[in-house]
């Protein structure tokens, strides 16, 4: 879903937005949820509100970034990123760099990008990311790749439902 135009893409945020807006009104009902947050670091701003709008309606709290610096800046001063949505080719700084720079703090990584090269993905694993998704991407994979990474850092606080 992710490859295809703008046009496409605004249909699709609206839906979002409409189901964003429902799981909200549940949840402030519930109370007591408390959202695991998620970091996109992605340059295409339209690519990243589509990114947020599948994990809002998918029960996730999510930050965007739009380049490395400002990824840098915000995982040093948000303790409670759970984890981080990572684009290689970004603005300032690239995605491996901001993963040398971040690796110490023990958030996971999942990097999200168009560079599906074996050779990118193999240094993207070994420079300690949890897991390499090549652009474009389905939605529900994506939901269901977070998820099991939050589970393995046994930060999952929900289970994604089909």
């Amino acid at each position: 879903i992710f490859g295809f135009g703008a046009g496409i893409a605004q249909y699709y945020l609206k839906f979002f937005q409409i189901g964003v807006y429902i799981l909200s009104l549940l949840l402030e009902k519930e109370g007591s949820y408390q959202m695991p947050k998620i970091l996109i670091v992605e340059d295409d701003q339209t690519i990243s509100k589509l990114i947020a709008a599948s994990l809002s309606i998918s029960g996730y709290e999510s930050i965007p970034c739009f380049d490395g610096e400002e990824a840098i800046h915000t995982i040093k001063n948000d303790p409670h990123i759970d984890l981080i949505l990572l684009d290689i080719m970004l603005p300032k700084m690239d995605g491996f760099q901001v993963m040398e720079s971040i690796r110490p703090l023990g958030i996971p990584v999942i990097f999200l990008t168009a560079m599906g090269d074996v050779s990118e993905r193999v240094k993207g694993l070994k420079s300690g990311a949890e897991d390499y998704i090549v652009k474009p991407f389905e939605p529900l994979e994506l939901l269901a790749r977070i998820e099991i990474v939050l589970r393995r850092f046994h930060r999952d606080r929900k289970s994604l439902e089909f």
